[in-house]
């Protein structure tokens, strides 16, 4: 079940990839599917909504990454103080 769940997914994904890089249009999809132009264009920004959310999602990371090793440098540095 959940395996035709991440399949539909994929589909759907690589559908509106289509749309965005124009190799389909939205109108020849909807007359061949029967799926609304509407709900691809939802389909389409909700895409684009997650690729931006991972974007700030991996600075985000990458930020806090970048601050603990500060805070391990300055805690050597602080140490190696209290041994001189």
């Amino acid at each position: 079940m959940l395996q035709k769940v991440i399949d539909a997914a994929k589909e759907r994904i690589a559908i509106v990839q289509l749309f965005s890089k124009g190799l389909i249009s939205l109108e020849k999809y909807n007359e061949e599917s029967g799926v609304s132009v509407q709900e691809i264009k939802n389909d389409m920004q909700k895409i684009e909504d997650l690729q931006l959310e991972l974007i700030i999602a991996r600075k985000m990371n990458e930020i806090e990454k970048k601050s603990r090793e500060a805070e391990i440098e300055l805690y050597i540095e602080e140490e190696k103080k209290q041994l001189d």
